[in-house]
C-alpha cells in the first residue's frame, strides 16, 4: 500500500512542478497577443498528452482531409 502512496505523490509532485513552469512560460508573454498563442500552445499540448487521447480528426476537417463544410 505504501508504494501506491508514493507512486500518487510522485504524480501529484510533478503535475505540480510542470504547472509551475507552465506558469513562468506564460509570464514571459511580452504582450497580449504573444500571451494568447503561449495559452493556446499549452492548452494544445495538453489535449495531445492527455490521458484519454483519441484519434479523431481535427475539429472541422474530415479524416481524408478534406472541410466539413
Amino acid at each position: 500500500m505504501s508504494n501506491l502512496i508514493q507512486f500518487l505523490r510522485t504524480l501529484v509532485s510533478e503535475r505540480d512542478a510542470e504547472e509551475v513552469l507552465d506558469e513562468k512560460y506564460l509570464a514571459q508573454a511580452v504582450d497580449v497577443a504573444d500571451l494568447e498563442h503561449r495559452i493556446e500552445e499549452l492548452e494544445h499540448r495538453a489535449v495531445n498528452e492527455g490521458m484519454f487521447q483519441t484519434h479523431a480528426p481535427a475539429h472541422g476537417y474530415a479524416s481524408r482531409g478534406g472541410a466539413l463544410w
